[in-house]
């Protein structure tokens, strides 16, 4: 188990390539339970890549540490119970059911050859329900919508009950009541000792759920920080590249195309 008193991940000059596409130069982070980081930029600058080097699936330099151990120093299995993944496209290679779907996150938990538990069952029927999927448990995986898919897929992650969270893009394929829903889903995942990092794309949407942003700005370059601290109409649009308005309605800050 992560130690408690330790940031769930942590990056100290951290160096993150991809072919000519270099990602981050130097990055130093601290993940603590109860952030909730967004991952932001334009396409192509590295944002998966690096979630994946921080997941321990692409090669980077530096320090890279979950619960204050180098994470090349965890068992395969026991990383598995700390950090959970959430790859950018979800493969459904074999038929199967929803359930059987979101039963695989209970792997990591499991002895070899050891079969699901009625306890594995309830924790995937939970994360079902989380996702609005309480009916579909019996359902053939390859004959949902993509957004459904999307669900399915974080559903299973939910099942598997890591204390670190790392999604890449989790709202492609979701209508806008699907959106909001798996934000402040996990909002309740971080509020309950949890850190969670996604890969999103709406600026918006950023601000509502995030604690922390970082941000790549191409060429290794990144700031990160809190929401108050990182965010600004300068900051995004020199990230995305193109000038942005700042709104207020009183309670929220919007930015929106100049």
């Amino acid at each position: 188990m992560a130690d408690a008193a330790s940031p769930l991940l942590c990056a100290r000059a951290l160096d993150v390539s991809v072919a000519q596409v270099r990602a981050v130069r130097r990055l130093d982070l601290d993940l603590a339970p109860g952030h909730r980081l967004a991952i932001l930029g334009r396409n192509g600058v590295g944002k998966s890549t690096l979630l994946a080097a921080l997941a321990g699936l692409h090669p980077s330099h530096g320090r890279l540490e979950c619960g204050g151990r180098a994470l090349s120093a965890w068992p395969a299995r026991a990383l598995a119970q700390l950090r959970g993944w959430l790859p950018q496209h979800p493969d459904d290679p074999f038929a199967s059911s929803v359930e059987e779907a979101v039963l695989v996150g209970r792997h990591p938990w499991l002895e070899r050859f050891e079969w699901e538990s009625e306890d594995d069952q309830r924790i995937a029927a939970s994360a079902l329900a989380a996702m609005g999927l309480a009916g579909f448990a019996r359902r053939n995986v390859q004959t949902l919508s993509g957004g459904e898919r999307q669900r399915v897929a974080i559903a299973a992650l939910l099942a598997q009950t890591p204390q670190l969270y790392l999604l890449d893009e989790p709202l492609t394929h979701l209508d806008l009541a699907g959106q909001i829903a798996v934000l402040d889903h996990f909002r309740g995942v971080a509020a309950g000792g949890a850190a969670v990092a996604m890969v999103l794309h709406d600026i918006n949407l950023a601000l509502r759920w995030a604690s922390h942003l970082l941000i790549l700005f191409g060429e290794g370059d990144w700031l990160a920080g809190s929401v108050a601290e990182v965010a600004s109409a300068e900051i995004f649009g020199r990230a995305l590249g193109h000038p942005l308005h700042a709104l207020h309605d009183g309670e929220r800050l919007y930015f929106v195309p100049a």
